[in-house]
Order: structure tokens, then C-alpha cells, then sequence
């Protein structure tokens, strides 16, 4: 069964705190839509760790790495939630 966007946006969560993110970045679900990759300071090689992680755990690729610095956490979890469940049609 997919993952819902809350429970991608958690598994974000929790996989980011693997990883070497700026100490002054509070990683919370509140601030999903307030955090940037660009504040996350991950180098390429923890940015590019962090996505396998992610698509590991929800069986898909992506292509994270190219997301622009300025995309939010929750721009992120919405591109995951797209791939992990395919295309919405309206």
C-alpha cells in the first residue's frame, strides 16, 4: 500500500537525521514548507546518500540530487509521494 504524504514527509524526517544536516535547521514537520534543501548544508555526497536512503525505502528513483537548492522539504516529499504513487489525474 503507498505511503501517504505525511508518512514520506516523516520518512524525510527521520532519514535526514542520518545525515550531516546545519545544526540551526529544526527538522520538524511544521517547518517541511520553511526548510530549503540549500539550508539542509549537505554536501553532494550526503545529499546523494540521503535520496538512495529514500528511494530505497520506497522502491523508486529519482533524481533528487538535481533538485534546485531552493526547493522546500515539502516541495521534496511531494516529488517522492508523486513518484511512490504515480501521477495524479485530475
Amino acid at each position: 500500500m503507498p505511503l501517504s504524504l505525511d508518512e514520506i514527509t516523516q520518512l524525510l524526517l527521520t532519514k535526514l537525521q542520518d545525515h550531516n544536516v546545519h545544526p540551526d535547521v529544526d527538522l520538524s514537520a511544521e517547518n517541511m514548507g520553511a526548510i530549503t534543501i540549500g539550508q539542509l548544508a549537505l554536501d553532494s555526497l550526503d545529499l546523494l546518500q540521503f535520496a538512495m536512503d529514500v528511494e530505497d525505502e520506497l522502491d523508486i528513483e529519482s533524481d533528487v540530487a538535481e533538485f534546485p537548492a531552493d526547493a522546500t522539504l515539502l516541495d521534496l516529499a511531494a516529488h517522492f509521494h508523486e513518484l511512490h504513487t504515480g501521477p495524479t489525474h485530475d
